[in-house]
């Protein structure tokens, strides 16, 4: 999607984005509203983006009155629109003289079921990284040979800001040794008004580190907390220093980004299955919350025997959810299992990857998820150096979007909230997109994990 403003307007158009509270752009079915100050993602109607491009277009309340009573008839009436404009004027996205506090994007849509951009981008800077975690899904190490340029991140980010997609996760690979690290963030956060977050095992973060992040306004960080005592760590590191260092890099980031979300990660596998131990120490940090996730045999963790199987892997989630409403940190999982606390964002079968966020590895290639990267098998969705974000996101994932749920999953009393759980996962450790996800605790007579 290529934008057809002179170089001087366009500029101005993407300082006016970077600023405005709110970023509306068009679906197939309505518009998605980004929230600058939460970070989330709204959806509305065809109705509500008829009343903001009206409240842009015309001069007063009066006449946006006038036009919803001549477009929308008998299905906006005026005590329903009255409500809608409160409600909105509550938020700050309608002011008091009935103008949109937002900018519309002039963006392309395409007719469908599908979102017309990710809400999310993760993004993966480089390989680099100076351990060999067993379960590292990235394979990481050293660098890919060809990893993109500033210049081509630029140039993603502009692909982003037109498609009306502001939340950037930043991922590695230890991108801290990444030589355009600091301008890439501050392009993401000055130029283009992303909301960014950095995952890290914080090894890397020094008190100088910390006090740039913080000058940077980084919005959040997901610190992998793998470990819960040192000997664990010794394990999945290789390296005695592993445990002190990160404790020292986390201390760091609390005491001078402390206006940054902080929480912690982190990935179950054989070598680290005593959750008690984690939550112990993430509660010690005082961060108030702790994600856990399950390794998948991708990357490293193809050669290692470190991934659980399903019985253990239910065990481990058994062991979190009893955690969940025993302690005051928050806890979750992720992919969420039923029942999830929302409905998902998107129609059909499966999770937000591939329907709401995918991942972009160093080398330009586009995948549903970051996992899928580590799976040998697994062709790229298509690489941003050969063609448009817009068109990957739109065309290149059809397939991938357009699979059937299983009698079981559709059969579930969840399926309407769930859509059938994670499907990299089932994709990953049972061989199809289709059938059940393996970690679901429903999932009594789903294929078993070898």
């Amino acid at each position: 999607m290529a934008h057809s403003l002179p170089e001087d307007a366009y500029k101005k158009e993407l300082s006016a984005r970077a600023e405005a509270p709110y970023i509306i752009r068009r679906e197939y079915n309505g518009c998605t509203v980004y929230r600058r100050c939460s970070h989330d993602y709204i959806p509305f109607d065809l109705d509500a983006l008829s009343i903001f491009t009206a409240c842009c277009d015309l001069d007063s309340e009066k006449d946006v009155q006038d036009f919803v009573a001549k477009t929308m008839g008998e299905r906006v009436s005026p005590v329903s629109l009255r409500q809608f404009t409160l409600q909105c004027q509550d938020i700050g996205l309608i002011t008091q003289d009935c103008k949109l506090a937002g900018h519309i994007l002039d963006n392309n849509y395409v007719i469908g079921s599908n979102r017309s951009a990710p809400n999310r981008i993760n993004l993966q800077l480089t390989r680099h990284c100076g351990f060999q975690c067993k379960h590292c899904w990235a394979n990481a190490g050293t660098p890919r040979p060809d990893e993109l340029s500033l210049s081509e991140i630029d140039s993603l980010f502009k692909q982003m800001s037109d498609m009306g997609c502001y939340y950037l996760n930043l991922e590695g690979g230890d991108y801290f040794e990444h030589k355009d690290f600091w301008k890439i963030i501050s392009k993401a956060k000055k130029t283009y008004g992303f909301c960014v977050n950095l995952s890290t095992n914080a090894v890397s973060v020094k008190k100088n580190v910390a006090e740039n992040l913080a000058e940077l306004q980084v919005d959040s960080f997901c610190i992998s907390l793998d470990a819960g005592t040192e000997k664990t760590s010794d394990i999945i590191y290789e390296d005695s220093s592993v445990y002190r260092k990160s404790g020292r890099g986390i201390r760091h980031l609390l005491e001078t980004c402390n206006k940054s979300k902080i929480y912690f990660h982190s990935v179950i596998n054989r070598n680290n299955s005593d959750i008690p131990s984690i939550i112990k120490r993430a509660e010690e940090f005082g961060v108030k919350e702790l994600v856990f996730d399950m390794a998948m045999p991708v990357g490293r963790a193809i050669m290692n025997p470190v991934t659980m199987n399903r019985e253990e892997m239910l065990k481990c989630i058994g062991v979190i959810k009893d955690s969940i409403r025993n302690h005051l940190i928050k806890i979750e999982l992720i992919p969420y299992f039923p029942p999830r606390p929302k409905r998902r964002a998107f129609e059909g079968f499966g999770c937000e990857c591939g329907n709401t966020s995918c991942f972009i590895a160093s080398d330009g290639s586009v995948y549903p998820s970051a996992l899928l990267s580590g799976m040998p098998d697994f062709k790229p969705i298509g690489n941003i150096r050969s063609q448009s974000l817009f068109k990957i996101w739109n065309e290149g994932f059809k397939r991938w979007r357009s699979y059937n749920p299983n009698e079981q999953c559709k059969n579930c009393r969840h399926y309407k909230i769930c859509r059938g759980g994670c499907r990299t996962r089932s994709l990953i450790m049972n061989g199809s997109m289709r059938n059940a996800d393996p970690c679901c605790s429903e999932n009594s007579k789903g294929p078993m994990i070898k």
